[in-house]
C-alpha cells in the first residue's frame, strides 16, 4: 500500500512520517497505523471501524507483544511439523 503524503484526524490534516500495518487476530480492517507530526512531536495515529484517532503508544506496545506471542506460537507449531 502506497504511503499517503497526509491524513485526517478528527478533521485536521497531517504529515505522514511513517506508515505501517497492525494485525488483528480475525479483524481485516484497521490493519494501518502512522506516525504523523502534530505539533513538531511524532504522534501514532490508529483507526477503529475507518475512523482515524491519536493512539498511546502503550497501544502499539499491546500490539507489539500480541505479534511476539503469534510468532513464538507459529514458530512451535512449524517446529512439531519438522
Amino acid at each position: 500500500m502506497k504511503m499517503p503524503d497526509t491524513i485526517t484526524v478528527s478533521h485536521e490534516t497531517y504529515k505522514v512520517l511513517h506508515q505501517f500495518p497492525v494485525l488483528y487476530k480475525g479483524w481485516e480492517s484497521d490493519n494501518v497505523a502512522w506516525i504523523v507530526q502534530d505539533e513538531g512531536k511524532n504522534a501514532l495515529v490508529m483507526s477503529n471501524h475507518g475512523v482515524n484517532y491519536f493512539a498511546k503508544k502503550e497501544e502499539l506496545f499491546e500490539k507489539i507483544t500480541e505479534y511476539k506471542e503469534a510468532l513464538s506460537d507459529s514458530e512451535k507449531a512449524y517446529i512439531m511439523l519438522l
